[in-house]
């Protein structure tokens, strides 16, 4: 896994991070792409940039679709 990647876990509403929870809260309350978790979340040049991968996510688990599928995605995501 890249290093300047950071994964963050939603406990119900308890968040797990090294961050400050003020911080990510935020963050995801300006989630612009939400169509429920899980969700990619990323900053270039200041501004967050987020995406849903929720249907590729379910796809993978319950329809046993490729999981390359959804790694491209989340790696073009983070590109």
């Amino acid at each position: 896994m890249n290093n300047d990647i950071e994964i963050i876990y939603l406990n119900g509403k308890v968040i797990e991070s090294k961050y400050p929870k003020e911080f990510i809260s935020q963050a995801l309350y300006k989630l612009q792409n939400y169509y429920r978790f899980p969700h990619l979340m990323k900053t270039r040049n200041g501004k967050l940039i987020d995406k849903s991968v929720n249907s590729p996510f379910y796809n993978v688990l319950n329809l046993t679709k490729p999981k390359s599928e959804l790694l491209d995605q989340i790696n073009y995501f983070f590109k």
